[in-house]
């Protein structure tokens, strides 16, 4: 009988273990409704010690196939686990997921700490048995760091209201999107703080960079923002003086179309910083069927239109009066 057992258990392990793959990888490429940049950044917080867990179950599962191997059964679960990780990620970007190589080295991280835990559980020698258990946790951690830091910016970022955009903390561009567009922290212009956000536009269609600020809005009257344009050798022109920036908030319950969010052109001149104040009852106002809600912005975007060649322009001191 207990032959028998055994025997049934060989036969099923794969199975079960072949499930339980399958299962990780339906959650991964499963199109949750739409993250906060919060959650993203705890989802990101979570592939390691989550392939950590799979990959322990897959490995001892699988020791208990070939016992007299287990280091060749440990190379393989992370190997095949390592493929599932990297094909997982490459797959979300078919449904609507965000697929990142940071999340690929955290799914490969995270398997890794997980064959090495299952494997300290064969080893004789109390050293190696430490050794191995010490070389998991530090790979976990080593996959928690940047996500980790990632979700306490966001909390910087709440904190640090009414100012939304200071480019003072290092991890603040983690809270910008670029279009045809580079942006960098570098010495500031303005002489308010230490650094400002340096941002070159490319030549393209409307290029420009935007901001995923703290919602909250309500309870203020102005916009408030600085600006520094840097001249431009443009062909049959010495300079080019001035540029028109386009300023842009939405909400998130914008529909995508032009007229249901608040859109703005501000003449920028160079050389020199300018200070530009928007109402926010402008704001609130533009939508032409409805109210914005300042409860709820979810974008501020800087942009230009067509431009003939790169132009660079420094924005600092971003915040709500």
């Amino acid at each position: 009988m207990q032959e028998f057992s055994n025997q049934r258990r060989m036969r099923l392990t794969p199975w079960a273990l072949l499930g339980l793959v399958a299962f990780s990888v339906g959650i991964l490429l499963f199109p949750f409704p739409r993250f906060t940049p919060v959650d993203r950044e705890i989802s990101d917080l979570l592939h390691a010690p989550c392939f950590f867990v799979l990959a322990f179950i897959c490995s001892a599962g699988c020791r208990h196939l070939l016992p007299r191997r287990p280091i060749a059964i440990g190379a393989v679960v992370w190997l095949l686990l390592s493929i599932v990780g990297l094909l997982s990620e490459w797959l979300q970007g078919f449904v609507t997921r965000f697929p990142s190589w940071n999340d690929v080295a955290a799914n490969v991280t995270g398997t890794a700490a997980g064959v090495l835990w299952d494997q300290s559980r064969v080893v004789h020698r109390s050293t190696a048995r430490h050794g191995l258990r010490a070389a998991a946790i530090t790979l976990l951690f080593a996959a928690s760091v940047d996500p980790s830091l990632a979700i306490y910016e966001h909390y910087e970022q709440w904190r640090a209201m009414p100012v939304l955009a200071s480019f003072e903390r290092r991890r603040e561009l983690q809270h910008w999107t670029v279009n045809d567009s580079r942006i960098s922290r570098t010495q500031s212009r303005f002489g308010d703080g230490t650094k400002s956000m340096r941002l070159d536009m490319y030549p393209a269609r409307w290029p420009g960079a935007a901001l995923k600020p703290a919602r909250d809005w309500s309870g203020y009257g102005e916009l408030v923002f600085e600006t520094w344009l840097a001249k431009t050798e443009i062909a049959g022109s010495p300079t080019a003086e001035e540029l028109d920036l386009i300023v842009k908030v939405a909400d998130a319950s914008h529909n995508g179309e032009t007229q249901d969010r608040y859109h703005k052109t501000v003449r920028l001149s160079s050389g020199r910083k300018q200070t530009f104040r928007i109402r926010l009852e402008e704001i609130r106002t533009a939508p032409a069927l409805r109210e914005m809600d300042l409860t709820r912005i979810v974008q501020l975007q800087f942009f230009i239109l067509r431009p003939q060649q790169t132009r660079t322009i420094w924005i600092d001191n971003i915040h709500l009066e």
